[in-house]
């Protein structure tokens, strides 16, 4: 992958964390309506990283991940770097804020200070999305989609690593296991597969890509501004498709792809900036999964301790700022030592060994 390319992808994932913890910031019980014009937004960056993920983990598995066994340690490294302490964290955190401060975890935001063994089994299982169960750990509003991501994980795992006859039915009795609502938005985790397909076998020209770059930015814009005047594609949810947001998941899901494909084919005209902040960019991108899966009752628990009220700016700034460096010192023991979860999983999984051939040097 090129390293502009890179960059790109990482200042991406980064912007979308950001994205949703300001949408959550703009709740009235954490920032009293500050930042309320990003209210809209948060699902939208949710999409992006569904798109971004089937991009990444096509990329991973046709070039480095190659067997299952690299495939599956990867992911839960990944995965349990940051989501065993997120929701520690969080039952922790709602547990301790709870106690002195009750009216900061009303049941009417859904919030249970005391999620059941059910609720944290599911949140450690990733089942908490699957069929019609809908389980909310805590405070952590964000920690939904990980319901949907995992399944996902395990669903292209099955397609592009079983051989023979089982590999279809198997990927589809995955999908009856996951349920209705994860399976509908599976088609958008592939356009990121699919996009990294196209990208790898074909280039457009470096003018085409800034065409397909620009006009992606701009036909999303045109929808911001549609949505905005007529209101966003949305439909009624209900207890079998969750996602109320589904078609606008599909339309965002498009303009992101054609970006994604545009901004490879020029990313030598436009990837000069972020090699010059290459380093900043990684770093910022480092944090980028611990932003999303434990900003929440982070700044849940800072606002219901904050001395002044949430529409206060100083309580802006304690929570904002608080938030995030509370969130910077925590990927320092998480998703930046990933790597000794690689090694813990690779133990528990030890490599297999071949018979040395009858005849040649071990």
């Amino acid at each position: 992958m090129r390293p502009e390319v890179s960059l790109y992808l990482d200042l991406v994932r980064f912007t979308a964390a950001l994205v949703v913890f300001g949408a959550h910031f703009a709740l009235q019980r954490l920032g009293g309506g500050f930042l309320w014009q990003l209210n809209d937004y948060g699902h939208e960056a949710v999409t992006v990283f569904f798109v971004l993920s089937g991009y990444v983990i096509a990329y991973a598995s046709d070039t480095r991940e190659t067997t299952v066994r690299e495939y599956a340690i990867s992911r839960l490294a990944r995965l349990y770097s940051v989501a065993l302490p997120a929701v520690l964290l969080t039952v922790l955190l709602d547990r301790v804020g709870s106690h002195w401060r009750p009216q900061g975890y009303l049941s009417a935001w859904g919030i249970d200070p005391e999620p059941s063994g059910r609720v944290i089994v599911s949140a450690l299982t990733f089942t908490n999305e699957i069929w019609t169960q809908s389980l909310r750990l805590g405070s952590n509003a964000a920690y939904w989609s990980m319901g949907y991501e995992v399944p996902y994980y395990v669903l292209f795992g099955l397609a592009h690593f079983t051989q023979g006859r089982w590999r279809w039915p198997l990927v589809a009795g995955a999908l009856v296991l996951a349920g209705p609502s994860i399976a509908a938005s599976f088609p958008l985790w592939l356009i990121g597969v699919g996009v990294y397909r196209y990208t790898r076998d074909r280039t457009p020209s470096a003018g085409t890509g800034l065409w397909l770059f620009g006009g992606s930015l701009l036909m999303w814009l045109a929808y911001e501004l549609a949505a905005q005047r007529w209101g966003r594609l949305t439909m009624a949810g209900n207890v079998w498709f969750k996602r109320r947001e589904w078609m606008q998941d599909y339309l965002v899901g498009s303009f992101f792809a054609v970006n994604l494909i545009g901004f490879q084919a020029a990313a030598e005209r436009l990837g000069a900036p972020l090699l010059r902040q290459a380093a900043r960019i990684r770093w910022l991108a480092g944090a980028t999964f611990t932003l999303y899966l434990c900003h929440f009752p982070v700044a849940q628990f800072i606002v219901a301790f904050s001395p002044w009220p949430n529409t206060n700016p100083l309580s802006h700034a304690l929570v904002g700022v608080g938030t995030l460096v509370a969130v910077f010192l925590l990927a320092s023991v998480t998703e930046r030592r990933k790597q000794a979860w690689r090694r813990l999983f690779e133990r528990c999984w030890p490599a297999s060994k071949r018979p040395t051939p009858v005849g040649h040097p071990p």
